[in-house]
């Protein structure tokens, strides 16, 4: 493989962690990418890193739909079908009232995973970072 086309390889990958166009496109002409090539590659893989974000943010959305619902209907019938809240075990019980507790957590989450995908569905190839790390909270 030659500089040039090793070099249109590393600008794609580059775009995918998340480089400017403008970057990229500058470090493709320096190792011997003609501009018009460049530009035509750095298209293509913004177009392959936006449809890759929509792909993450459908997954995320409809993962944070089914943790809504499957935690949601179950406190809803812990609740309000069965009234475990109401009801008292004795002393020192905390089964239905944790139980509870553990599900409204589990709606947040979901919640945070519905809203996150949104925001990936909205943002796409423009969201910060590398295609890998999008919609997962980075460490640093």
């Amino acid at each position: 493989m030659n500089t040039a086309e090793s070099a249109i390889w590393e600008g794609r990958a580059r775009i995918m962690w998340g480089e400017s166009p403008e970057e990229v496109s500058a470090w493709m002409q320096s190792q011997g990418v003609e501009a018009q090539r460049a530009d035509d590659v750095i298209q293509l893989a913004l177009q392959e890193r936006s449809a890759e974000a929509r792909r993450r943010g459908m997954i995320q959305l409809f993962m944070g739909i089914g943790i809504v619902a499957v935690c949601g209907g179950v406190l809803y019938f812990l609740v309000v079908g069965y009234g475990a809240l109401s009801k008292t075990t004795g002393a020192g019980s905390r089964g239905p009232g944790a139980l509870a507790g553990v599900l409204f957590l589990g709606v947040l989450y979901g919640l945070w995973q519905l809203i996150d995908g949104i925001m990936l569905l909205v943002r796409g190839g423009r969201a910060k970072g590398s295609v890998a790390s999008m919609g997962f909270e980075e460490p640093g």
